[in-house]
């Protein structure tokens, strides 16, 4: 009995107050947990858009030899295949000798050495915020069967995507543009761009049906424009509104977009970020207008520059 007596009481949460502090965890996760992905992206949009910057300057270290930026491809001497794009040819100036080492730029991409190369994934033309879906963000390009040729989230501009600007019409993968700053043949150099380099696009975010970093482009009936597109339609992150199909004749609704039309957009929360032909890049809102877009897709239009960049990302 004394034992009893003499014995601390015992302090134990009752089930309601186990309850409670469960349930204010809960409240303070559920409170956290936005800001936590919120500052994920935020660190994935800088990277992405670092991304964009050490491409703009590869572009300018290219320019700085050559006197021009990189063409956006170079006829290849089959016409059903693909030489290495402008990419692969900006890899020496982003220390990625050793893969420019071992392409030949005369050879086809299907050549067992481009083909090696190809298959090798760089960071540098990934970004962080696009993850692989079953319509986004493919990370090998589904037009080599069999290969696994890596892809780029970054393409260049051809054009505006307007009708008197196009070149090669074609039933499968459409015309491609002629005013942008990197085409199928461009010779583009900064006297050119009589514009501004700082209101002309040079290449912007895509992570619907990306394609292989390496390829340029094929040169049959069909000029298929594999690391360029013609900004033909408003930035869009969301395929459901507007698809894909490449077939002769077809009535798809809502729209038939061509290969070369294939549209830009990402995965970051409401804007995709685009690179200037000066180096530097910005992130666009998504519903920034179509009209207003295509002035800055050119290289020589005259057009306006009324384009509201967001602040503090150049």
């Amino acid at each position: 009995m004394n034992r009893l007596k003499n014995s601390a009481p015992r302090h134990a949460f009752t089930l309601v107050e186990l309850l409670v502090v469960i349930a204010i965890i809960g409240i303070l996760v559920a409170l956290l947990l936005p800001a936590v992905q919120a500052a994920r992206e935020a660190a994935r949009r800088t990277q992405c858009i670092n991304n964009l910057k050490q491409l703009g300057l590869a572009l300018h270290n290219y320019h700085a030899s050559f006197n021009q930026f990189p063409p956006g491809g170079e006829v290849p001497e089959s016409s059903s295949e693909s030489q290495p794009s402008y990419l692969a040819r900006m890899l020496p100036y982003m220390e990625q000798s050793t893969i420019s080492d071992n392409l030949d730029f005369r050879a086809a991409l299907s050549d067992p050495s481009n083909n090696a190369m190809a298959q090798l994934e760089l960071a540098v033309f990934r970004c962080p915020s696009n993850s692989p879906t079953e319509i986004s963000g493919n990370r090998t390009d589904p037009w080599v069967g069999g290969q696994l040729y890596q892809t780029s989230n970054y393409e260049g501009i051809n054009g505006a995507g307007r009708e008197q600007m196009r070149k090669n019409a074609t039933h499968n993968c459409g015309a491609h543009n002629i005013d942008g700053f990197v085409f199928p043949g461009s010779k583009t150099s900064i006297r050119k761009i009589t514009d501004g380099t700082s209101h002309t696009f040079a290449m912007g975010e895509r992570i619907h049906e990306l394609r292989a970093w390496a390829r340029g482009y094929t040169a049959s009936f069909n000029v298929c424009t594999f690391m360029s597109k013609n900004l033909t339609y408003p930035l869009t992150g969301d395929p459901s509104g507007i698809g894909y199909y490449n077939a002769i004749s077809a009535d798809v609704s809502p729209k038939i977009v061509k290969f070369n039309d294939l549209y830009f957009g990402s995965d970051h929360p409401g804007g995709t970020q685009f690179l200037f032909a000066d180096g530097s890049a910005t992130l666009l809102i998504n519903d920034t207008s179509l009209p207003v877009l295509r002035n800055q897709a050119t290289i020589a239009g005259g057009e306006p520059t009324d384009l509201d960049r967001e602040p503090g990302l150049r």
